[in-house]
């Protein structure tokens, strides 16, 4: 307790020091003194921090002792001395002893024209995205939290959960999160390239549930070849529904391998490391709902690549549904996307381009959808996502079945967990829709 207070008084000290140099003695020691007469620190203290303070000779010097003191506090396990920080992406974080707070947020803002066949073309400015989370460590080593709100329209809880690092090789997930289906959809949606997944992701990956998740990436030999997994059950009814409306849980694998290091979930290589970094995953979820009396059975299967190398990220993925109601008879969908970008100019310019299929069982009253889209993202000063503008172009356009009719927003007959489509972003399936879309994001 001695030590962090004796920390925390040369830090008023060495501010007091580096206002004004010509004077920083004087002050220094009135301070000093008068933390003496006050016996906030005794004679021995006042002599060390007298000869700490007629060190200091310049402000970089300061900082460099501010940076020290902050991480000792940070450290420290009396609890007695905080460090305040910032990092770029993450927020701003609080340490005392054991407990660290994060506290953040994501802006996202954006012009989007809709031109649709058929249909009434628009013109729009919204707030796409406003987010606020609450993340860190508590207490328990090995323990941390999040908890994410989107505050857009009105308050909804997008993630609640603690992570429990076992050991080195399984950690244990409880609460809502993502689960843990497909690359693009566990990369966050401040760190995708178009600011908006591909349709393909948003209608076959499932979204957030409440449930228990036993995870890990674990690294083998001296070159960090790398193996991912995760098993996980779920109550199945998508996020934010307070208990399991049915006796089933629905349950998800997946697995991945990197045979050259773990590939983190962020598209855009801001690495730009020259090795060929690369993993290929997959997953697979069951999930059994009763809607309107009727058992319904929901299967769905992924795989995913990822490809980094110099200023290119690369990425692709494969889905398959099938929907299985009891007495009647089943419904399969497949899906396919690929996706690459490339860095230019520093990593503050990248070109993109995305390519996806949807190909629906004809009994749905659709036959396919197909979307394309090119953009370009500028990252002032290299900030990488966290500071952005991308403008994009593109389409979607989906066939129907004339001897069935219908087709237009066609979502599954079960939603088994919380299918995360904007309809906004493509407007109707029914219907081929020109975009183009001009989006700031701004995480801190």
């Amino acid at each position: 307790m001695r030590r962090a207070l004796i920390v925390s008084t040369a830090i008023l000290v060495l501010f007091a020091t580096s206002a004004v140099m010509a004077g920083e003695q004087q002050v220094s020691d009135r301070l000093l003194e008068i933390l003496k007469e006050r016996q906030i620190i005794s004679e021995n203290e006042f002599a060390e921090l007298s000869d700490i303070a007629d060190q200091m000779q310049n402000e970089e010097q300061l900082s460099a002792l501010d940076a020290s003191i902050s991480e000792y506090l940070a450290k420290e396990g009396d609890g007695a001395g905080v460090a305040t920080m910032h990092k770029q992406g993450t927020g701003f974080g609080l340490a005392t002893g054991n407990f660290e707070l994060w506290v953040g947020g994501r802006f996202q803002f954006e012009y989007f024209g809709l031109d649709v066949k058929d249909g009434r073309d628009t013109n729009n400015f919204r707030v796409k995205q406003a987010r606020f989370y609450f993340k860190g460590k508590a207490f328990v080593e090995g323990f941390t939290y999040k908890f994410q709100w989107e505050g857009n329209g009105g308050v909804s809880l997008k993630d609640a959960y603690g992570n429990y690092e076992i050991n080195e090789w399984v950690q244990v997930r409880f609460g809502q999160f993502k689960t843990p289906y497909s690359r693009q959809y566990l990369t966050s949606s401040g760190k995708l390239e178009f600011m908006n997944r591909s349709v393909v992701t948003d209608f076959f990956a499932p979204g957030r549930d409440v449930g228990v998740m036993l995870h890990d990436v674990n690294t083998y030999g001296d070159d960090g070849m790398a193996a991912e997994w995760a098993v996980g059950i779920f109550n199945g009814n998508g996020s934010n529904v307070s208990g399991n409306d049915n006796n089933w849980f629905a349950w998800i694998v997946r697995a991945g391998f990197y045979p050259f290091g773990f590939v983190d979930y962020a598209e855009s290589n801001f690495a730009a490391g020259e090795d060929v970094m690369a993993g290929i995953s997959g997953s697979y979820y069951s999930a059994k709902n009763r809607p309107s009396g009727m058992e319904v059975e929901t299967r769905g299967w992924e795989i995913d690549a990822v490809v980094t190398w110099a200023g290119l990220y690369a990425t692709g993925e494969y889905h398959h549904m099938t929907i299985d109601p009891d007495g009647g008879s089943s419904v399969d969908m497949n899906g396919w996307f690929v996706q690459a970008g490339y860095l230019l100019m520093d990593n503050q310019i990248e070109v993109m381009g995305r390519y996806g299929y949807i190909d629906w069982d004809r009994d749905t009253g659709l036959k396919e959808t197909t979307e394309w889209v090119l953009g370009a993202a500028w990252y002032p000063e290299g900030f990488g996502h966290p500071f952005k503008i991308v403008a994009q172009f593109g389409q979607y356009d989906t066939d129907e079945e004339s001897s069935r009719g219908g087709g237009g927003n066609y979502k599954p007959p079960v939603e088994p967990f919380d299918y995360e489509i904007d309809l906004s972003e493509y407007a109707n399936y029914g219907d081929r829709t020109r975009f183009f879309r001009v989006g700031f994001q701004l995480d801190w």
